[in-house]
């Protein structure tokens, strides 16, 4: 079943109206001010596939400050234009403009001034945050992840992160969305999750020596890879393949390793790149669907990068498979 994207626009027409709009749809509004009441505009477009959402906050004419309960859900704003400056505090106090992104972390109350500005703002459930850092770091039932800064730690993770989050609103913003696709979408939010986890600062960067999974019997490895083979279809990820094999992701990660010389996802891929070259060996060429149809189908978004992987793999192009 395809994720049902939902877009919406809203519109402010002074900076007490933006306020509320922000008050309902973001976080609490705790105070305000707001520099005069000359005419003005907030615009929102946003849209939502499942649990990713990207809003972009375009305003223009409305200057003013306020401060904000910390919000209910993970929230990274990337500046396309303007200037804003962010207190927060424990996190401090940034200025960000053209090309900055700031993150704001838990349980911290937020409060910003800003003139005109234009806003790409991600949101994803905390849940879905925690369950990533799990998977990355190895935080089974152990210390849960918090970030302690808003400010990414590397300029180069910075760029890659709102390359990123450009990519997935454009996606959901296009008529004819590749993350309608359970499997795709599931990949995009793996990305950036691990974009963020990795980019921002948290906990995970700060602590001590974790020892290793320790040895995982190769039975689990095969109860993954058995669950892997009867759900390639589905937007599954390695917390739920660890869960399938009686593990952790972190262990099954290493089990993979030792025993099969890959990783969880790595196959994966490889068990969906085998369907999709299965069903193009069947395929009729008149009646059939396109190469791009079929890749989308098994997970893979890219036309060039399914091509490569395949020409990789069996030494010729998607598209002469299917014409044989």
């Amino acid at each position: 079943m395809d994720v049902f994207i939902r877009r919406a626009a809203f519109f402010a027409e002074s900076a007490d109206e933006a306020l509320d709009l922000v008050d309902q749809k973001y976080a609490r509004v705790l105070t305000r001010h707001t520099a005069g009441s000359g005419p003005g505009r907030l615009r929102v477009e946003a849209a939502e596939a499942g649990v990713l959402g990207l809003d972009r906050l375009a305003v223009a004419g409305l200057p003013g400050s306020a401060q904000v309960e910390p919000p209910v859900q993970l929230c990274l704003g990337t500046y396309l234009d303007g200037q804003v400056r962010h207190r927060m505090p424990h996190a401090g106090e940034i200025s960000a403009t053209r090309g900055d992104t700031v993150l704001c972390p838990q349980h911290e109350s937020v409060a910003a001034e800003w003139t005109d500005t234009d806003l790409l703002l991600l949101r994803l459930p905390w849940s879905e945050v925690g369950r990533s850092a799990a998977a990355l770091f190895g935080l089974d039932g152990g210390m849960p992840l918090q970030f302690t800064g808003a400010a990414p730690v590397s300029a180069r993770g910075a760029e890659v992160y709102a390359a990123l989050a450009a990519m997935a609103y454009h996606e959901l913003r296009a008529t004819d969305s590749v993350l309608a696709n359970p499997l795709v979408n599931r990949e995009v939010v793996d990305t950036i999750l691990t974009a963020i986890v990795t980019t921002f600062p948290n906990t995970t960067m700060t602590r001590g020596y974790v020892p290793g999974p320790g040895s995982v019997h190769p039975a689990a490895v095969r109860r993954a890879v058995a669950f892997i083979d009867a759900n390639i279809s589905l937007p599954i990820n390695l917390t739920d393949i660890a869960h399938s094999a009686g593990t952790s992701p972190r262990a099954i990660r290493a089990a993979f390793h030792q025993h099969l010389e890959t990783t969880p996802i790595a196959y994966l891929r490889r068990t969906r790149l085998e369907a999709a070259h299965r069903e193009l060996a069947a395929a009729d060429p008149e009646t059939s669907d396109a190469v791009r149809d079929i890749a989308l189908r098994w997970g893979f978004s890219r036309a060039d990068r399914f091509a490569t992987a395949y020409r990789r793999t069996y030494g010729t192009s998607p598209e002469h498979t299917r014409r044989a």
